[in-house]
């Protein structure tokens, strides 16, 4: 089973299924996944797409009692001054925000990161093919951060891949204004409790669709049509 096997690598993970003979293999992005049949159409190629273990991730308080406006975590997303910006009168209009990076490092621990992420209003969610496009070049794919912030109950800002769509019937992601985010999420904190039944619809999904329970149960019947036996 391969998780992140981006374009730069691809051709050495062919080589190396080949390599060893590999039979059956499992891709955590679809398109790769698509990209393996057809350089191998004798192999047994399944996408499954990236789950998360629900139990971990609280609801957390409600929109309107969260004290962070705007989480930032894991991959940079906004190279912008949140606190710079003035309105009319010149003053500066402060966004609540907490980054969990400091110098290309963590700073909070995984319990730290769930009761923050249980805190927040807003994040942003952009898929790695927006965010380093040098490592991902094409390759758009659902990873665990989109889970998390479903399951945490945060209002997700920026785009989501269709792999995400697809599973779940809708989009759960607010799209992102690229000229005008600042603005935008000053507008959303304005109006905080419009996007209370997306979050909460959106934690429900998560519980229903997310967990890797059911991620290995597909895995299971479909190791089972190849005449495997699990």
């Amino acid at each position: 089973m391969v998780w992140d096997c981006w374009p730069q690598h691809f051709e050495k993970m062919c080589t190396w299924l080949k390599k060893y003979n590999v039979r059956t293999a499992i891709f955590t992005s679809s398109q790769t996944a698509e990209r393996i049949k057809e350089r191998s159409p004798k192999m047994n190629v399944m996408f499954c797409p990236e789950g998360i273990d629900t139990s971990k991730y609280i609801a957390g308080k409600t929109l309107q009692e969260r004290s962070i406006d705007l989480l930032e975590f894991g991959r940079s997303t906004l190279n912008i001054n949140i606190n710079g910006n003035e309105n009319g009168n010149g003053n500066k209009e402060q966004i609540r925000y907490v980054c969990t990076k400091m110098n290309g490092k963590f700073q909070f621990s995984s319990e730290q990161l769930t009761e923050t992420m249980g805190d927040a209003k807003i994040t942003i969610a952009l898929p790695r093919s927006v965010t380093d496009p040098k490592m991902a070049g094409d390759i758009e794919t659902l990873t665990q951060r989109y889970w998390e912030c479903m399951l945490s109950r945060m209002i997700m800002v920026g785009q989501a891949p269709m792999e995400l769509t697809d599973l779940i019937g809708y989009d759960p992601v607010i799209a992102m204004d690229r000229e005008n985010s600042i603005e935008q999420i000053k507008d959303m904190l304005m109006h905080i409790d419009d996007y209370q039944p997306l979050v909460d619809k959106n934690r429900e999904t998560a519980l229903r669709l997310g967990d890797w329970s059911l991620r290995i149960n597909q895995v299971m019947d479909w190791l089972q049509k190849c005449e495997y036996s699990v």
